[in-house]
């Protein structure tokens, strides 16, 4: 039988580590972080009209201009451009 831990287990777990184990638990989390931004960075294309709200709640809306490995281009004017974690567009 597969069995999955829930987070209670898993943050018990890490508790308990020590810092080989913790650096292992680290490694694990960059990787998945880095595959969880490539597989929202791929739901966007360039040229697409996209918002984000920002730091002060506000609307921000631009096009994307770049899709970078962490981060993309959303060119809001002539002048100002963002470079936002994918987690943070949606489509207009």
């Amino acid at each position: 039988m597969n069995h999955t831990p829930n987070t209670g287990d898993v943050l018990l777990g890490i508790a308990t580590a020590d810092r080989q184990e913790l650096r292992l638990i680290q490694d694990a989390l960059k990787a998945r972080w880095a595959t969880l931004t490539k597989e929202e960075a791929s739901a966007f294309t360039v040229g697409q009209r996209v918002f984000f709200v920002s730091k002060r709640g506000e609307r921000v809306e631009g096009t994307i201009e770049k899709i970078n490995r962490k981060t993309i281009g959303v060119k809001v004017n002539d002048w100002t451009s963002y470079r936002v974690s994918p987690s943070f567009l949606e489509v207009c």
